[in-house]
């Protein structure tokens, strides 16, 4: 009878992990934190939820990290892809019962340009375009149809918020005469075109999908490559003054930056340390003659210094710098300088401060809030994570490494190998 009972008891708790289930909203994408919600958990002692990529070269990376939980509502998991991971497998565990696996390819187009349109205007399928169920789903490059039954209220947002974000508008033009532009706007390369069709219908949106084809391709590729084409090898260059940069690439801007405002740890408290190492070992050295003694006395002092490390670590540090990405155009870049601590208006958009590190921010004197933000940053913290929030908003971001991230409680953490430095791109508030 026992064994009856063990064996159903096993059997239902196969079937419920059998029930297992993988939400994930869109497409993985990579250059950002992508989101997949594990449901049906009810019943399983100890669950654990590990998320892993496997690379072009067939190495297996891991993504996400969950620990053991015993919660039995839905558990939200958050994972970081750059251009490297071809597949993603999400593992469900417990220590009763045997893992299982989804699997998942990350095949994202980025130059793919979405499409959403009112109620009423069938959209043409074509190469290259992408039909969307909700406008939220639109983000730079992409088009927003808008006919004579429709409004911009239908998108949820006033038509230069729309445009603020880089996304095209192309609607009949008795709904434009309400929403006129200043010459300056409409040759900003990184806010949306208004387009009119008169009159708005399949065949006339076909063609002109048609023949700017290549105008829309460019404007998702100019986003996209703000992310995935940063890279963290610039090289520090001379300055005419103090934070004033003539003709200078970010990357470049943002390595002076970090060579002159961020130096190593050994240049503060921990090079402190090792002097007091230093000096007395070799005071030691020259005036102990006897092994007995010197070696003992060497050690003590090593002990000291391991004692007082640990005790007394380094402060953790970062450095964000904020540009508009017009700015990057700019011949001449003048930047001014701030503390987190010292303004509560210091943090810059898109990046969450973190309690206790020694932050530095750096903004163009024309730096405008409001619009696009590209966001270079530096962590370097003994702890070596910082919470994921921070990065959550991003709408792409590129690490030096691919970190993993781990649930801590109600939170999550990304983890990471000193230093961390970052690209990321947010959208206007």
């Amino acid at each position: 009878m026992k064994r009856t009972g063990a064996a159903l008891l096993l059997f239902a708790a196969a079937v419920a992990l059998d029930c297992q289930s993988v939400l994930i909203g869109e497409e993985l994408r990579p250059f950002r934190i992508n989101e997949a919600v594990v449901t049906d958990l009810q019943g399983m002692r100890e669950a654990r939820v590990r998320i892993s990529g496997r690379s072009l070269y067939g190495e297996e990376i891991e993504l996400f990290e969950s620990g053991r939980f015993d919660d039995s509502g839905p558990l939200r998991c958050y994972f970081y892809l750059d251009d490297s991971i071809r597949g993603v497998s999400i593992t469900v565990s417990s220590p009763d019962l045997e893992p299982v696996s989804f699997e998942y390819d990350v095949s994202f187009n980025p130059y793919s340009v979405a499409l959403w349109s009112a109620p009423g205007l069938e959209l043409p399928p074509l190469p290259g375009y992408r039909p969307v169920s909700a406008p939220g789903q639109l983000g730079p490059g992409d088009i927003l149809v808008l006919d004579q039954s429709s409004s911009l209220q239908a998108a949820g947002r006033r038509a230069s918020e729309i445009l603020d974000r880089g996304i095209h508008i192309v609607a009949d033009a008795s709904l434009l005469e309400s929403s006129p532009l200043s010459p300056e706007q409409q040759l900003d390369p990184w806010r949306g075109l208004l387009l009119s069709l008169d009159p708005l219908d399949t065949a006339g949106l076909r063609e002109l999908l048609e023949t700017q084809r290549r105008m829309f391709a460019g404007t998702k590729k100019r986003y996209h490559d703000l992310i995935a084409s940063a890279d963290f090898y610039g090289i520090p260059v001379r300055r005419s003054a103090s934070l004033v940069f003539e003709n200078a690439r970010a990357r470049d801007i943002a390595a002076s930056l970090e060579r002159d405002y961020l130096p190593g740890r050994t240049m503060r408290a921990p090079g402190l340390r090792l002097l007091a190492f230093y000096l007395p070992a070799l005071v030691l050295l020259a005036f102990v003659r006897k092994t007995g003694v010197l070696l003992p006395l060497l050690c003590l002092l090593l002990c000291l210094f391991v004692v007082l490390s640990f005790l007394s670590p380094a402060a953790d540090q970062s450095l964000l710098l904020a540009l508009n990405p017009s700015q990057l155009s700019s011949g001449t870049v003048r930047l001014l300088r701030s503390r987190a601590a010292e303004h509560e208006s210091a943090a810059s958009p898109g990046i969450l401060p973190v309690p206790g590190v020694d932050e530095q921010h750096f903004v163009p004197r024309d730096y405008d809030p409001s619009g696009w933000s590209l966001l270079y940053g530096v962590h370097r913290s003994t702890g070596r994570e910082i919470p994921l929030a921070g990065f959550s908003d991003a709408a792409a971001v590129r690490f030096n490494q691919i970190p993993e991230i781990e649930r801590r409680g109600e939170g999550y953490a990304l983890v990471y190998v000193n230093p961390l430095r970052y690209w990321s791109l947010h959208e206007p508030d």
